[in-house]
C-alpha cells in the first residue's frame, strides 16, 4: 500500500507498506539516489508473516526535501520515528548501500531492533584506518550532507 507518512513535526515522507501476520517489522531503506520503489520486486514476493516498510528518504522518490534532514543522523531520525509510530514488538532494518548507515544510526535510536541488515553498504572505519583518519572521511557527511556528496561525486566522475 502507498501513502504518505506525516511524522509529527509535519514532515512527510512516501512510503509504501505491507502489512504481514507477525509482530516483526522490516524497514526496507534504500540508497542515495535511489527509492523505495527498488524495493518493490521484493515486497511482491516476501513473506506474508513479516510486515513491512519501504519508506522513500527525504529528498528521493515522492518524499519532500526538508532542511536538517540531508543527513544521516537526521534520516535516520526519520526513520526511528517511522517505526516508533508503528510501535512493532521486533524490528529488522535492511539498508542498501547509505541505507545501510542510515539504518545502523536508526538503530541507535530504537530499542526494539532485532537485527540490522547491510546491502552493498559503506561503513566507517574502513578496515585498517585510524579511528581519527576515519573520522576526518565521516565528519563532511554529518556537518554537511549534500556538499560531502558533490565532493564525492565530483572526485569520482570526470
Amino acid at each position: 500500500m502507498e501513502r504518505e507518512v506525516i511524522l509529527s513535526d509535519g514532515r512527510r515522507l512516501a512510503a509504501t507498506e505491507k502489512n504481514g501476520s507477525g509482530d516483526t517489522l522490516v524497514v526496507l531503506v534504500h540508497g542515495w539516489c535511489c527509492r523505495r520503489s527498488d524495493w518493490h520486486a521484493y515486497l511482491e514476493s516476501a513473506p506474508e508473516t513479516v510486515s513491512f516498510l519501504a519508506p522513500d528518504l527525504p529528498g528521493h522518490g515522492a518524499s519532500a526535501s526538508t532542511p536538517g534532514t540531508w543527513t544521516v543522523a537526521g534520516m535516520a531520525r526519520d526513520i526511528a520515528d517511522l517505526v516508533r509510530a508503528r510501535r512493532p514488538a521486533r524490528v529488522v532494518l535492511v539498508g542498501h548501500s547509505m541505507g545501510g548507515a542510515v539504518a545502523l544510526e536508526a538503530a541507535a535510536l530504537l530499542e526494539s531492533v532485532a537485527a540490522v541488515v547491510f546491502v552493498d553498504t559503506f561503513i566507517i572505519p574502513y578496515g585498517d584506518l585510524s579511528e581519527d583518519d576515519a573520522a576526518g572521511i565521516e565528519g563532511g557527511f554529518h556537518e554537511d550532507f549534500p556538499a560531502a556528496v558533490g565532493r564525492l561525486v565530483d572526485a569520482n566522475t570526470s
